[in-house]
């Protein structure tokens, strides 16, 4: 492990309904299933999700991968608030970010 927070997503939902889940850690080919199990979950209803990735360490291309299927013409947002090397990689990808 390169970082030295564990892989967790914490889930909330605002006042307003929307869904926010918290990533912290590493975002890898070994993570990515239970990010992409929960959002897969929360496909089946309307609610908006915003994917709050402040706490991401580091993220890999399988990562990448599950942000960008999870984005793509649904109401899930990506919060800019990153850090720098995840704002590089999800730059370079084109990702929208809220």
């Amino acid at each position: 492990m390169r970082g030295s927070t564990p892989f967790e997503i914490t889930e909330t939902v605002d006042g307003e309904g929307v869904v926010r889940l918290v990533v912290a850690g590493e975002l890898d080919l070994a993570t990515r299933g239970e990010l992409e199990r929960r959002l897969l979950e929360l496909s089946s209803a309307p609610t908006p999700v915003r994917l709050d990735l402040s706490r991401l360490e580091f993220i890999d291309a399988s990562g990448i991968r599950v942000l960008v299927s999870a984005t793509a013409g649904t109401t899930r947002l990506v919060d800019a608030n990153l850090a720098p090397q995840v704002s590089r990689m999800l730059a370079a990808c084109g990702l929208p970010l809220a």
